[in-house]
């Protein structure tokens, strides 16, 4: 082989082996400012800011329950985005029928952290984290 063919090689190895600068954007999901979402007999509906949820209301059982500002607080970090809801027949010692609605967390398109709202029949509300993964 020539030296001239030899340093073309070398050039062509060395270009598609040397890294290029790589441009991305961040990809972030958009809040919703206003939500209603209806599933059974269960809606929870509720608004949403830049700084997360401010506002969650869950009506079952023919009642509206209203999320407190320090329940709001332990959803902090949380999106409407990534919802689900949740219900189960329950005991009657443990408080009947409960409806969960989980709110997830998400990085890179994965689930990360959970926080789960527990509406129980004998109206009790609780919220723990990771219930649901």
């Amino acid at each position: 082989m020539s030296a001239k063919a030899a340093l073309l090689i070398n050039a062509l190895i060395f270009a598609v082996l040397t890294p290029m600068p790589l441009h991305s954007s961040q990809v972030c999901s958009s809040p919703w400012s206003n939500f209603k979402v209806e599933s059974g007999d269960a809606v929870v509906m509720g608004q949403e800011g830049p700084k997360g949820l401010t506002k969650v209301e869950i009506r079952v059982f023919k009642k509206t329950f209203s999320l407190s500002a320090s329940d709001l607080r332990q959803l902090s970090g949380f999106s409407a985005n990534g919802m689900r809801i949740y219900s189960e027949g329950g005991y009657e010692e443990t408080g009947g029928e409960v409806y969960y609605i989980v709110f997830y967390a998400e990085k890179f398109g994965r689930k990360a952290d959970s926080r789960t709202v527990s509406v129980h029949q004998n109206g009790s509300v609780k919220i723990e984290k990771g219930l649901f993964q």
